[in-house]
């Protein structure tokens, strides 16, 4: 966090709901849940990022930060704006299906 408030006068970051993106998958006993061990693997690394601790420092060290819809943000173009899922060839890269931008995802 004081590499990117030091480099940028302003911080982006998504709002995302921690809470619902590591709510449990174990089911009940009437209707169990399905990949409870996967759920849990990947709440586990969630929880270990800490987003929340990343974004509390983010905005008691940066001069602005701006929380943004998480909606469609991996597929909107940063250069002309254009919103599609086919700019997203795979997971490390973006090319835009509009204007041609290339960026790294």
């Amino acid at each position: 966090t004081t590499a990117i408030c030091r480099n940028y006068r302003t911080a982006v970051i998504e709002r995302l709901r921690t809470r619902d993106m590591t709510a449990s998958a174990a089911g009940t006993v009437e209707n169990p849940g399905k990949n409870v061990a996967q759920k849990r693997g990947l709440n586990r690394a969630i929880l270990n990022v800490g987003w929340h601790q990343i974004e509390t420092m983010l905005f008691y060290k940066a001069h602005q930060v701006v929380k943004v819809d998480p909606r469609f943000t991996s597929q909107t173009c940063s250069c002309c704006g254009a919103v599609d899922s086919r700019s997203r060839k795979n997971q490390a890269s973006f090319v835009c299906t509009t204007c041609g931008f290339h960026a790294n995802a």
